[in-house]
């Protein structure tokens, strides 16, 4: 059963990726496209560590905490430079733990189509920028949860435990970040 609801995370995933770089291409704004970079980042991020979870390679772990942490500093450097731009183990206890992985999967997904849905269907920046926080964080910390479930080892588990306490730190950092620098840009235009 692990394997298949790896195999059918892994395709969610990867339908979230095309949905979302098809969002990346139609913008119509630039800060659409921040917007939803930052949630394709973190669905690149859980799929990293979703096939380091199915290979049982703790080195994928690993690069999927540099991926977080490059990630974060290619946004910090996007809203440093970007505002003058813008415009406006039992075999009972291997079950219990495949259940609450498949019950966190699929909050993942109804988490992560509300957060997609919400980029389409919002028009305001801080709309789309809230729904992305809540939601988007929602369902990656969903997988992450489930995905610990899962993990094979306690080398695993720990290095996903550190996984997640840099993304509750830099997911929420980074929507602050881009909010405070639109905010600050929407400000001085009005002045």
């Amino acid at each position: 059963m692990k394997d298949v609801l790896l195999y059918s995370m892994q395709y969610v995933l990867l339908i979230f990726i095309i949905i979302l770089i098809v969002k990346i291409i139609i913008g119509p704004t630039r800060l659409d496209r921040i917007i939803t970079l930052m949630a394709l980042s973190g669905v690149i991020l859980a799929l990293l560590v979703l096939y380091a979870v199915f290979s049982e390679i703790v080195l994928y772990v690993d690069v999927a905490l540099v991926y977080d942490i490059f990630g974060f500093l290619g946004l910090l450097a996007i809203a440093r430079f970007l505002p003058r731009s813008i415009k406006v183990e039992e075999e009972g206890n291997t079950m219990i733990r495949e259940m609450v992985a498949l019950i966190f999967f699929i909050l993942s997904i109804i988490f992560g189509l509300g957060g997609i849905i919400g980029l389409f269907r919002f028009k305001g920046f801080f709309e789309k920028i809230h729904t992305l926080s809540l939601l988007g964080t929602s369902s990656i910390l969903s997988i992450f949860i489930a995905l610990l479930m899962l993990a094979p080892s306690w080398l695993f588990f720990s290095r996903i435990v550190i996984i997640i306490l840099f993304f509750l730190v830099s997911s929420p950092t980074a929507t602050y970040i881009v909010s405070r620098m639109y905010w600050k840009n929407l400000m001085e235009e009005k002045s």
